[in-house]
C-alpha cells in the first residue's frame, strides 16, 4: 500500500501526507475482499480524504518487483514449468509452447468437440 501511494503523482500524493498515517489508516478502514483493490482503494480515498484518484493513475503507479504477484505455471504433478511476475509474457510464452493449439487441425477439433454452457449431463459416460 505504501508504495502505490508513495507511487501517485505528486498532485495526488501530497493530499496523502503524511503517506504512514494515511496507509495506516487504509490498512485498518478499508473494506477487504473486494474484487479489485484498484476501485476499492480509490473509493476509500475518496470518502476518507476527498481526493478522487482515476483508475487510470494507479495503472501507471510502478512498484517494485519484489512486490509485485509471482505467477507459476505447474504440470499436475507439481513441477515448475515457468514462473515471473508478468502475467502478459508467461501467457505469450505458454501460446508458443502449445502452438499447435493455433493449427488448422487444433481449430477444426475445437469446433468439432468443444461445447459451452452444459448445464446438465447429456452425453455418454466418460472412459
Amino acid at each position: 500500500m505504501t508504495a502505490l501511494i508513495k507511487g501517485l503523482p505528486k498532485t495526488y500524493r501530497k493530499q496523502l501526507v503524511p503517506v504512514p498515517r494515511t496507509v495506516d489508516n487504509i490498512l485498518q478502514e478499508m473494506e477487504k475482499g473486494e474484487p479489485s483493490l484498484v476501485n476499492t482503494l480509490s473509493r476509500f480515498v475518496y470518502r476518507k480524504f476527498g481526493v478522487d484518484i482515476p483508475a487510470s493513475v494507479w495503472a501507471s503507479v510502478e512498484i517494485p518487483d519484489h512486490l509485485k504477484m509471482r505467477v507459476s505455471v505447474v504440470d499436475p504433478s507439481g513441477k515448475d514449468l515457468e514462473s515471473g511476475r508478468d502475467l502478459h509474457l508467461l501467457i505469450q510464452s505458454d501460446e508458443k509452447r502449445h502452438g499447435a493449439e493455433s493449427s488448422s487441425a487444433w481449430k477444426r477439433a475445437q469446433e468439432k468437440w468443444e461445447r459451452k454452457g452444459i448445464l446438465t449431463w447429456d452425453f455418454e459416460a466418460l472412459a
